[in-house]
């Protein structure tokens, strides 16, 4: 198959199989004559497993070593040590997984870590805004004791002629249910009701 058709089957762009290949994370093919490189299933195979391991976290460094256990020659250009699907195989895949589960967790503890510093951060700022500032100080309830005495008031400091006024409204509106016909006062009386100044 050619790298387009590589690249549809594996899910990927044909610039990421370039990119595999550049990176010895792919045997070099041979070419045709018009130029075109062709591909085996067993490079199809590799793309996946590469994308898959890319998914999981691994570094193409991790990768490639995974991929020498039985597809890639090693540093040194010597073949590969494992036959595809053996019991030394999964077992030196095995360690290398689990390795990297073990990194995985480190990190994933690290970060709960530093997550957990963020929110005190972020609570000693929430309570720093919600606390009182100097300029808003507390209001003091003041009993009437402490209170400045009133100034004297007396009826004298009011003139006779709006007393009279105030009196004559407030017997008109405020006591005519009162009054009425059962007290037998009309209007006219109540309206000479007079007040006497204090001596």
């Amino acid at each position: 198959m050619r790298i387009g058709e590589l690249a549809k089957r594996a899910g990927v762009s044909v610039q990421a199989v370039r990119f595999y290949e550049r990176r010895r994370l792919m045997r070099t093919r041979r070419r045709t004559l018009a130029g075109y490189r062709i591909y085996s299933e067993q490079d199809l195979d590799s793309v996946m497993l590469i994308r898959k391991m890319q998914r999981f976290g691994f570094k193409l460094v991790e990768i490639r070593r995974v991929l020498q256990l039985w597809i890639l020659p090693s540093d040194s250009g010597g073949a590969s040590p494992y036959q595809r699907g053996s019991h030394q195989c999964l077992h030196e895949a095995l360690k290398l997984g689990e390795k990297k589960l073990e990194t995985m967790n480190d990190e994933i503890r690290s970060a709960i870590q530093i997550r957990d510093e963020l929110v005190e951060a972020l609570g000693q700022i929430r309570a720093s805004l919600n606390a009182p500032t100097r300029r808003e100080l507390p209001q003091i309830t003041r009993s009437p004791s402490d209170l400045p005495p009133s100034p004297n008031f007396s009826l004298d400091s009011i003139p006779r002629c709006r007393l009279q006024n105030a009196l004559n409204v407030l017997i008109t509106r405020g006591t005519r249910r009162i009054i009425g016909a059962d007290a037998g006062l009309g209007l006219s009386q109540r309206s000479h009701i007079s007040i006497r100044r204090h001596p």
